[in-house]
């Protein structure tokens, strides 16, 4: 991961723009999203809320596990305020929820990241073998041919081989072993005893995850019926799985151009019609970011900053003592 946040800024920047130069022929059509069907807007908005819902879910059952308990709300404005971080900062979505869990629940930095792990190699499986499925759904339906689709069915088979290998290997830490990624690493293997563990919580966390892949494809479908491009079920999951791994390369805000390229790459395998395509996808988007503007800082006023402001006068007074008087 690159550290510097000029270098990365600048190969962010760069890579926009290769972007809009490859995708110039999209933007003819773009003053077509005046023209969009305002039912099919709102259910995408309204799937949007749904799923992000249920991400909080699985955040909510993972902490659960290790002893903390949120609520329902609680951990579905937190998902909120991630995605709106990450508006601002590309990968720094964890930063305001993991200070209120924190200050809040007493979960640690340290902990919470050595539980994501976990629990984002399990949505790679299901992604990667989704993927595979669907890959073979539009074979089947006759849409594509297993050559058209060779780069993507060999992604989402990198996606859930190199995810379920990790699963499967332990990395032992000797107890001279020490500094940050010894304590990682610890952490890691922490984690992964737990879920070895129950796998009544496993199969719940995949469930989950299953569940937040087909809605996110569903709202995705309901992006390209507003701009009216006719395409079917299986590209669509494709596109919006293809839509979500974008955000392991990004270096953009919200993965901003990253997404949309992957969306008009994966539908475009499959329709030949890149300018609907990318117009979905700029549709998705805006109505995506609105709604993270708007409903995170309900989440930041009702839970972030009460929890800081607690915080803050719960901080010991560090005044200096009164001079002693002199004699």
């Amino acid at each position: 991961m690159l550290k510097n946040p000029y270098l990365r800024a600048a190969i962010g920047a760069v890579m926009l723009g290769l972007f809009a130069y490859l995708g110039r022929r999209c933007f003819g059509q773009i003053h077509l999203l005046r023209e969009a069907a305002i039912g099919w807007v709102l259910l995408n908005a309204a799937l949007f809320l749904v799923t992000r819902y249920v991400n909080g879910e699985v955040m909510r059952v993972s902490l659960r596990q290790v002893g903390h308990r949120l609520g329902h709300g609680e951990a579905f404005m937190l998902n909120l305020i991630m995605g709106y971080t990450n508006l601002i900062l590309p990968r720094a979505g964890l930063s305001a929820p993991i200070a209120y869990l924190r200050l809040r629940h007493g979960v640690s930095y340290a902990q919470f990241t050595a539980l994501a792990m976990p629990m984002v190699l399990l949505q790679f499986v299901v992604q990667g073998l989704l993927g595979l499925g669907a890959c073979l759904w539009a074979v089947t339906q006759g849409e594509t041919t297993w050559a058209r689709q060779s780069a993507l069915v060999g992604l989402f088979a990198l996606v859930a081989l190199g995810a379920i290998g990790m699963m499967c290997i332990h990395i032992p830490v000797p107890d001279r072993w020490q500094g940050r990624l010894a304590g990682f690493l610890r952490r890691v293997n922490a984690a992964w005893f737990i879920l070895r563990e129950n796998p009544r919580f496993v199969l719940h966390i995949l469930l989950l995850q299953f569940v937040v892949a087909w809605l996110r494809a569903w709202r995705m479908q309901t992006a390209f019926l507003a701009v009216g491009m006719s395409i079917g079920l299986a590209p669509v999951l494709i596109s919006s799985l293809c839509a979500q791994l974008a955000l392991v390369v990004s270096l953009t805000p919200g993965a901003l151009g990253f997404r949309e390229a992957a969306i008009v790459y994966a539908a475009a395998r499959y329709t030949g019609d890149p300018e609907l395509a990318f117009n979905a996808s700029v549709l998705d988007r805006l109505v995506m970011t609105l709604l993270l503007v708007v409903v995170a800082q309900v989440g930041l006023v009702w839970l972030v900053r009460p929890a800081l402001r607690e915080a803050a006068a719960a901080t010991p007074s560090e005044d200096p003592a009164p001079p002693a008087e002199r004699a």
